[in-house]
């Protein structure tokens, strides 16, 4: 595998921090080039984790982000 320069990893950090459609994407980084890795395992989560187990997870997230909502909203001052 490729060894990355700090400059590397750094432009790649700048750049997800800049791009707003970047943000919560996972970069694989390796020789100074990044592949966006997130899509490919949201796209075939089913695949490997099971139809199933994939359903569930989803399912969970969003009570989790429907609870992780009220909680902010009740924290408010």
């Amino acid at each position: 595998m490729p060894m990355n320069k700090p400059s590397d990893v750094a432009r790649y950090i700048i750049q997800v921090s800049a791009d707003q459609q970047a943000h919560g994407k996972s970069l694989f980084v390796t020789g100074g080039n990044a592949v966006d890795i997130e899509e490919g395992l949201n796209r075939t989560e089913p695949q490997w984790l099971g139809e199933k187990n994939s359903r569930e997870l989803n399912e969970g997230q969003v009570i989790l982000g429907l609870v992780s909502v009220l909680i902010f909203m009740f924290c408010l001052p």
